[in-house]
């Protein structure tokens, strides 16, 4: 279905994300990441998903088959390029983006009125 003109003037376009081998120039980019396994076989592919590259497991939780990880890239688009791995390994079920942080370096002041805050990942 074709948006009418007017709606068309209310919509805001993004840019484009950078291609995987292009990094962004604003520092280095962390995002964090849930995954879903077997309870089982938490542990094998725990250990697939760590060895991957600038990717670490930082959490496991037995009971349920869930994972957190970090990744690390220098750009958005490298770490969804990661993400994408992780989702095709057979035995993750589910991978989620849970958070994004952008290092900026020492250098750089925090913007104003930015609110960095740790999530929990409770069972």
């Amino acid at each position: 279905m074709k948006a009418s003109q007017s709606e068309e003037q209310g919509r805001t376009r993004l840019p484009a994300a950078p291609a995987v081998d292009e990094p962004d120039t604003a520092g280095r980019h962390f995002s964090g990441v849930v995954a879903v396994t077997r309870p089982e076989e938490l542990d094998r592919w725990a250990d697939r998903v760590n060895a991957l590259e600038q990717v670490e497991v930082h959490m496991r939780h037995q009971a349920s088959g869930r994972l957190v990880a970090v990744l690390e890239g220098a750009s958005v688009a490298e770490n969804e390029a990661t993400l994408e791995r992780i989702r095709s390994l057979p035995g993750i079920m589910m991978a989620a983006l849970v958070y994004h942080y952008v290092d900026e370096g020492e250098d750089k002041a925090p913007v104003e009125g930015q609110v960095v805050r740790q999530a929990e990942v409770k069972a």
